[in-house]
């Protein structure tokens, strides 16, 4: 009962979001992110100002949130909608082997909706994510968040909540820095940055079945994006993941492929 009511109320805002994309006329143009990417390469922000974007990215591996799920090739793609603040995005992550799934099959599907408040300079949304695990032995769970990001041209500052009240029952938060260098007239930039997050303890008993609250995975990244067009943009990035306390890398040696990861990906995002 409680899967399908959350799964009704995600059709039913998703309803809400295409029936405001379908009375829009006018075009809108913003700083959007792509949500349902927090933590390490997942959730690096992709910045956009169109109302819809496309994306696919091939990676050496899946990481998230410290979790290596997959140490093998990895296709991520997303697709994200955005009108007057409110955005919806779908990502997946699609294996290249047969070690979690059978070759070319989706092990994880999120599904995001989110408001982004126009309140500048700041961005700050909030939302609600669909986790989906079509082909592995996990349950469907949900999460909502919160996210705040400072824009500076010396240092940015960003801050992520999560809250998963379906299957963990635990919060996961995140801390970076991170720092833009523009070349070529804005065509061209690198970001580079800094990463850290804390797990409550029902979130690590869940994921790294640990029983304390702690600090959970650490990254180090960089991203360099570059315009080929108007609207198409290609990049390549990196990070290094790992795991602060000892309990939670035991945690992770037991339940995934290793306690550290580092992860190169590269991108080709289409703005339609």
């Amino acid at each position: 009962m409680k899967t399908f009511l959350s799964r009704f109320l995600v059709l039913f805002f998703i309803t809400a979001v295409f029936n405001i994309f379908a009375q829009a006329a006018e075009d809108e143009r913003g700083n959007m992110q792509l949500e349902g990417v927090s933590t390490s390469a997942k959730y690096i922000p992709v910045p956009t100002n169109v109302n819809a974007l496309a994306e696919v990215s091939l990676a050496n591996a899946f990481m998230s949130r410290g979790q290596l799920n997959d140490n093998n090739p990895v296709v991520q793609p997303q697709v994200q909608l955005a009108k007057y603040g409110v955005y919806l995005n779908f990502w997946g992550n699609m294996g290249l082997t047969d070690q979690v799934t059978d070759r070319s099959e989706f092990s994880e599907v999120d599904l995001t909706l989110g408001y982004q408040a126009p309140i500048k300079p700041f961005n700050i949304c909030v939302g609600l994510i669909d986790y989906i695990y079509p082909n592995v032995n996990k349950h469907e769970t949900h999460e909502v968040f919160l996210t705040f990001e400072y824009p500076h041209p010396i240092l940015t500052p960003r801050f992520e909540a999560y809250y998963d009240f379906d299957e963990a029952n635990g919060a996961y938060l995140f801390f970076a820095f991170e720092h833009k260098f523009n070349f070529l007239a804005n065509k061209l930039r690198l970001t580079p940055g800094l990463s850290s997050a804390w797990g409550s303890c029902p979130y690590n008993n869940f994921f790294f079945s640990t029983n304390k609250s702690a600090l959970n995975d650490g990254n180090a990244y960089a991203a360099l994006d570059y315009d080929l067009t108007r609207d198409l943009t290609v990049g390549v990035s990196m990070s290094y993941t790992w795991l602060w306390d000892s309990a939670i890398r035991q945690g992770a040696d037991s339940m995934y492929y290793g306690d550290n990861q580092m992860v190169f990906a590269v991108k080709l995002l289409y703005d339609l």
